[in-house]
């Protein structure tokens, strides 16, 4: 037996509660960053052009204009990652009917006394 072997388990033992920790952080600063994003699009939806961006553009428009685009885009995935799950869900719910289906649970399977 390894001298650290207690030491080891406990590490091995708390991996699920840190990655589970590190997913929810992930998806709360993922929020936060959505959220902020729109607000920072309704804040500065009606603002004076100052034309001193590049080639004479208006640096507000080109950053309201790339957060509107990311935002369609995250928006867009997170749409198709959904579905892809829910097809998933559903493919895999009707297999495990089918499975059932075929084997089957009939009274003698399920060593019922069929005494009437």
């Amino acid at each position: 037996m390894y001298p650290f072997g207690e030491s080891i388990n406990r590490i091995t033992a708390k991996k699920p509660r840190v990655l589970r920790l590190l997913a929810c952080t992930f998806c709360v600063l993922f929020i936060a960053v959505s959220l902020f994003s729109e607000i920072y699009i309704i804040t500065h939806a009606n603002h004076e052009h100052d034309h001193i961006g590049a080639n004479g553009a208006c640096a507000t428009c080109a950053q309201i204009t790339a957060t509107a685009n990311l935002l369609n885009q995250l928006s867009i995935a997170i749409v198709k990652a959904a579905a892809i799950v829910f097809n998933l869900f559903a493919v895999l719910s009707l297999l495990c009917f089918f499975i059932g289906f075929i084997y089957g649970s009939s009274p003698v399977t399920l060593k019922v006394k069929l005494n009437n």
